[in-house]
């Protein structure tokens, strides 16, 4: 139910075709899809997405930023 193109639009504000970037999710397969979506099919060159999520890197102890 997403405005792709709005979406993308506005991903095209904050990282460019060939600047490295990472999404995040809260599993990670969201993000392992739409990484793998704007690589092979956009031309999109360094777009990584953290496996298992926010629930995972949470849960080994990493640390987050909170939004303010």
């Amino acid at each position: 139910r997403y405005d792709m193109k709005k979406w993308l639009a506005e991903l095209d504000k904050i990282a460019k075709k060939d600047e490295k970037f990472i999404l995040i999710c809260r599993s990670g397969n969201r993000t392992g899809q739409v990484s793998n979506f704007l690589d092979k099919k956009l031309g999109y060159q360094q777009v990584y997405h953290l496996q298992r999520g926010i629930k995972n890197w949470i849960k080994a102890g990493g640390k987050v930023v909170p939004v303010k």
